[in-house]
């Protein structure tokens, strides 16, 4: 297994993403996102550390996650605040292949927070906060990779912010962690 991780560097740079490169896994779960300006690829089996193209939009906060399919491995960054602190509502996708960003559909309202996991070909974006300092928000939007296009889908049982979400064998997402609502610690699937 070798290990890959998308920074922001060289100032402010904080964990974007973690890769865990294994061939038969088919999607690859990003561990925490926080700010992408200048990203930076550090890989774990080689030791070293490389630039990668400029995002088009800078944002913080952003909410990821990386999907794979036929070879081709991508980063999604859902949202986030601009260099405006404003929370734009573009998706910006990298292809790890090709060094390349590319402007995909925007998420329907934008938002901070959003635990996001990826099943089969789809981006799911759960709960987050729409107008800061506001409560976490219920709706589940769902991204169609292959379509470019947006839907949503059945509420989360609470109003939730900042949690972590990971898929399990393309039919499955835990979400833990969070706050918002009546969680009183529980893990919803």
């Amino acid at each position: 297994m070798c290990l890959g991780m998308l920074f922001e560097g060289p100032f402010n740079w904080v964990i974007t993403a973690a890769f865990s490169f294994v061939q038969k896994l088919p999607t690859y779960e990003i561990t925490c996102s926080f700010f992408v300006r200048n990203p930076v690829v550090f890989t774990a089996c080689a030791q070293s550390w490389s630039s990668t193209a400029n995002i088009p939009e800078r944002v913080r906060a952003g909410n990821t996650a990386a999907y794979s399919k036929n070879g081709n491995t991508y980063l999604f960054v859902v949202s986030g605040r601009n260099q405006n602190e404003a929370i734009t509502s573009k998706l910006q996708r990298y292809d790890l292949g090709n060094n390349t960003w590319t402007t995909m559909a925007n998420h329907p309202t934008g938002l901070l927070g959003g635990a996001t996991a990826v099943l089969n070909d789809s981006l799911y974006v759960i709960g987050g906060v729409v107008n800061p300092p506001g409560s976490g928000s219920n709706k589940v939007y769902r991204y169609n990779i292959e379509a470019n296009t947006w839907s949503q889908a059945a509420n989360f049982p609470i109003g939730i912010v900042d949690a972590k979400a990971a898929s399990y064998q393309d039919s499955l997402i835990y979400v833990a962690g969070g706050y918002g609502g009546a969680n009183n610690g529980k893990v919803y699937l």
